[in-house]
């Protein structure tokens, strides 16, 4: 299954099982805590959809024809997810008040956010196919990038504090490599230089998100050879990166 997929399905996962289904059961505070997961999650699904629609309209026409709309819809309702938890999830709510009277808060949550949860999931199930369809007719391309990885890469990635997060590490990498097949452009996140003078000058970094949102992958990019060489995984200070770059 390929990773951006993944995280669409992760998305909808989160929102039925991890925040809905707390929330009928009146984990108030364990739903809350799960809401900064589904929004780093979907802003690095954000990050990939925007730019796909954008790039690839002209060569996938088909693929795009469903995307688009459904991922605009999804926008949206995501949006007004987010101000329905902001608005009838207050901070002041505790388990205890809701489990005191369970049953009149399951039927004001299901009123408020299950209509929204499974719209949102009727657009994920839209796109995740035409998603592996397009990804898979872009990497059949003479342009797609072959990835190399270091023993030392591979090494980290199979540590046990890397381990757990793999589907964002691999989600990450492939954003590295749809990026790199379609431009030689800098981007913010995805393609940012290493600083001059450094041990790593010369080759490029890219951002990954909650929970390892102080972390990058390093990588180098050889266009000539068509090849993304995964080099190391580490926390941006460690990286003699100042500040949140």
């Amino acid at each position: 299954m390929e990773p951006t997929k993944e995280l669409l399905e992760a998305l909808k996962s989160k929102l039925q099982i991890d925040f809905y289904k707390k929330l009928e059961k009146g984990n108030i505070e364990a739903a809350r805590r799960t809401t900064r997961f589904i929004h780093s999650q979907f802003a690095q699904i954000a990050e990939k959809m925007d730019f796909f629609v954008e790039v690839f309209a002209e060569r996938y026409p088909a693929e795009i024809k469903i995307i688009s709309p459904n991922w605009a819809t999804l926008k949206k309702l995501y949006n007004q997810l987010i101000q329905d938890i902001e608005k009838d999830l207050p901070r002041h709510l505790t388990d205890k008040e809701v489990k005191e009277d369970l049953k009149t808060y399951q039927e004001l949550f299901k009123d408020i956010f299950w209509q929204v949860i499974q719209d949102m999931a009727v657009c994920i199930d839209a796109i995740a196919p035409q998603l592996l369809a397009l990804v898979e007719k872009q990497k059949k391309s003479r342009i797609w990038p072959r990835a190399e990885y270091t023993k030392k890469y591979l090494s980290l990635k199979d540590n046990k504090n890397y381990r757990p997060y793999k589907q964002i590490i691999n989600a990450r990498e492939e954003a590295i490599q749809i990026y790199l097949s379609t431009t030689e452009k800098n981007k913010r996140k995805i393609k940012d230089p290493m600083p001059e003078g450094g041990p790593w000058e010369g080759y490029y970094h890219a951002w990954l998100t909650y929970p390892l949102d102080d972390y990058r992958i390093v990588y180098k990019w050889n266009p000539a050879a068509k090849t993304v060489t995964f080099l190391i995984i580490d926390k941006h200070k460690s990286l003699g990166l100042k500040g949140h770059t």
